[in-house]
């Protein structure tokens, strides 16, 4: 592991204990419907790096946000937002 990765991943550790997987299912939560959607979803993608913090997201309700978001973006037509979301559903469940 070089100093770099260390380094993330100590940081986000300590965003996952101030809350940030809430706060990111949240904004999920609120995009929902939203062109904020895809922006919401790369921001969940970019710190799930390990099994704490993919614990913290599906414990802040992550997983039945994303399916929502899934089939949402679905319903609307929105191809982009329902592959962001599903990726972000594999991702979190490789964990």
């Amino acid at each position: 592991m070089n100093i770099f990765s260390s380094n993330k991943t100590k940081n986000l550790r300590t965003f996952v204990k101030l809350g940030i997987a809430r706060a990111l299912t949240e904004a999920l939560q609120a995009g929902i419907g939203s062109n904020s959607l895809v922006s919401a979803s790369i921001a969940v993608n970019s710190i799930v790096v390990n099994d704490e913090i993919c614990k913290s997201i599906a414990e802040s309700g992550g997983i039945d946000t994303l399916l929502r978001c899934i089939d949402d973006s679905g319903e609307q037509g929105n191809k982009t937002a329902a592959k962001t979301c599903c990726s972000l559903l594999s991702k979190i469940s490789d964990f």
